[in-house]
């Protein structure tokens, strides 16, 4: 329904009186409230304005009198709310309330009904408004509007907190002036209307709160950032008249852009008992819409922020333009267009980027089987030929032992093919370096600058002799310039040990996994890890955990070692996983693995380059076999 075309009376803006409606009373209440057709008449009031104006909404009924009597219904139907708020929400400067009254005559009529069914019906549930005035005080504790209505009040309602817009006023006014008065009068009439004929009831006696149906407050649609946004702020209707469509009627009233202005939407705090009576009526408490307003809207406790949304071309108007509805689905499907537009362009982007990696990764897989494939190739290269160089050193050492024990009969019986391979025996051992050392009468082997200390056989002498010279060109890599690495001796672990470990132990069956590696520790001693292999004696526990430490760089291992002093082992170090963050009680190796390689301990060392700290760690003693200890001194040349 639109008011535009009806007849409105409006007071310098201050009241505005909209066409008078008929209602049908519910089937229920039929009988106490005389016929069931009645007729109201709503007044949209700027109460601010109306106390300070010669204005009167009810000839009979001062404007004050009114402001309570409303006040006194929001304050029943909603106990969650303080009359002083009341009185703030109502007064605010931007706010309005929609007020619905009945005639003096009605309810006159009224009076008369229930005076003569009372008089004729003998009946415990029957309720004369007039001579019973109900403690609402059982209800809610020190309402000060207790038995200003007879009825039981509850609501189709809301609850809004109240307009703070007066807030920066020094002085604010106290517009519940007077309500005591009010109240006592309340009674007092009340009770002369007890005691008199109800065809002989001044219009005096009638006061507000017989007159008053229904009420809401409202604030008209003002721009609030980017949108016009109207607020809902209080909503009431007396009991008797619920399920007359008193609250729908409000309703339609508020929603109608001449009413409340134009706007972009209708904000509300809504009770959690009245939202479905709102549902009806077309808000939604959907929580993203519903953002877009919650900044704009006074929030109340235990309530929830619903909006109305108007239609985009407001169909109560006779000059209805059908022009703005195309124009406004054209910017709809321009819109919605260009989103599409956008969406799709985003997809078929991600599309070929998922296409591209899809095509990275393929690549990448192909590679990683090729290194794989090359990987186990030279794998079984590499068996093969160490496999070869154990024979060839076996023949080598076959014959020059043959040579040794009888040069004669062994020179005799040499064909004339076999100086060649004579020759070729004797630059294999000048390459060996074995033609210096000697063995003495305690059974130790000796050269110029370092000793052995072995059981038997020269090949134990040329394998520390390789693993001698691996250890001094490594720790002269990485030592300052000028320095030199001097050997001053070697002691061999038992080779009945090492035999034992290596047929117990699968691990050490696969030489890819085997490295020559430097004992990080060990400042105790070597001589019982020589002798019985290592044990969990020799583990250490540090920011890696607890196990045994090896490096590849012996600069790295003697900081933790003996000074002057190094163990080399072989070590099996099976599947090894690659470890950055240090955990100090890790005690095992992550499941599928047999060791892990860690960046190091930050030692303080002779290494040029950092990279020279990585640190094998294993978790089981017999994946480590000694191979010897060695006694060394560096000795700095300055040029």
């Amino acid at each position: 329904m639109s008011w535009l075309h009806h007849i409105r009376t409006t007071e310098n803006g201050i009241i505005e009186k909209l066409p008078r409606r008929k209602f049908r009373m519910a089937s229920g209440k039929r009988s106490t409230l005389g016929h069931p057709d009645f007729e109201i008449c709503a007044i949209v009031i700027d109460f601010r304005k109306l106390l300070y104006s010669d204005v009167r909404i009810v000839a009979a009924v001062s404007n004050r009198d009114l402001l309570h009597a409303i006040v006194g219904l929001y304050d029943t139907c909603l106990p969650d709310v303080t009359p002083e708020v009341i009185y703030e929400c109502v007064c605010a400067r931007f706010s309005k309330t929609i007020v619905l009254l009945r005639d003096f005559e009605d309810i006159k009529d009224i009076l008369g009904t229930n005076q003569q069914r009372s008089r004729s019906v003998d009946d415990s549930n029957y309720v004369d408004e007039n001579k019973i005035a109900v403690d609402e005080s059982a209800v809610r504790e020190g309402n000060m509007f207790a038995g200003i209505y007879s009825d039981s009040e509850a609501s189709e309602s809301i609850s809004a907190e109240s307009s703070n817009s007066e807030s920066d006023d020094v002085e604010e006014e106290d517009f519940s002036v007077g309500v005591q008065d009010f109240i006592a009068q309340v009674h007092k009439r009340r009770k002369l209307i007890s005691e008199m004929p109800a065809d002989n009831v001044p219009i005096e006696l009638i006061g507000p709160e017989l007159l008053l149906v229904g009420c809401a407050t409202f604030e008209r649609a003002y721009r609030r950032g980017n949108e016009k946004v109207g607020q809902l702020s209080l909503l009431a209707v007396r009991t008797r008249y619920r399920r007359c469509h008193i609250g729908n009627y409000l309703l339609e009233i508020i929603t109608d852009s001449n009413i409340m202005g134009e706007y972009d939407a209708i904000a509300a705090y809504v009770d959690e008992g009245a939202k479905d009576f709102f549902f009806k009526n077309g808000f939604t408490d959907d929580t993203i819409i519903n953002s877009r307003y919650k900044k704009f809207v006074n929030h109340w406790i235990n309530s929830t922020l619903m909006c109305y949304l108007p239609i985009f071309t407001d169909l109560s108007t006779n000059n209805t333009e059908f022009d703005d509805v195309a124009e406004e689905y054209d910017k709809w499907k321009q819109k919605s267009l260009e989103a599409y537009q956008m969406q799709a362009s985003y997809m078929r982007k991600l599309t070929r980027e998922n296409q591209q990696l899809r095509k990275m990764v393929n690549q990448q897989a192909r590679l990683l089987k090729e290194l794989e494939n090359d990987l186990e190739k030279k794998g079984r290269e590499l068996d093969y030929f160490e496999n070869e160089f154990i024979q060839y050193r076996q023949r080598v050492k076959a014959k020059f032992l043959s040579i040794e024990s009888n040069p004669k009969n062994t020179m005799d019986e040499l064909t004339i093919s076999e100086p060649l391979e004579l020759s070729k025996i004797a630059k294999d051992i000048a390459a060996l370096s074995v033609e210096d050392l000697f063995l003495n009468d305690q059974g130790i082997l000796t050269s110029s600058n370092f000793e052995l200390r072995v059981s038997h056989g020269d090949e134990k002498c040329q394998e520390l002799v390789h693993v001698v010279k691996e250890f001094v060109k490594s720790m002269e890599k990485c030592l300052q310039p000028g320095s030199k690495v001097r050997i001053e001796g070697v002691f061999a672990a038992s080779t009945r040990l090492r035999s034992e470990i290596e047929e117990g132990n699968s691990l050490h069956e696969d030489s890819t996994s085997v490295l020559t590696l430097y004992f990080c520790g060990g400042k105790n001693g070597y001589t019982k890890i020589l002798e019985e292999n290592f044990s969990e004696e020799d583990f250490s526990k540090d920011i890696f955990g607890r196990g045994l430490y090896f490096s590849k760089y012996p600069t790295q291992a003697m900081h933790f070692s003996k000074p002057g002093e190094m163990l080399i082992a072989r070590v099996a170090l099976g599947r090894v996983e690659s470890v950055i963050r240090s955990d100090k009680e890790c005690c095992a190796a992550p499941d599928g693995f047999d060791s892990i390689l860690t960046k190091g301990r930050n030692a303080v060392t002779f290494q040029r380059d950092p990279l020279y700290k990585h640190e094998y760690i294993i978790f089981r003693a017999e994946q480590a076999i000694p191979i010897c200890h060695v006694k060394y001194e560096i000795e700095n040349h300055l040029t």
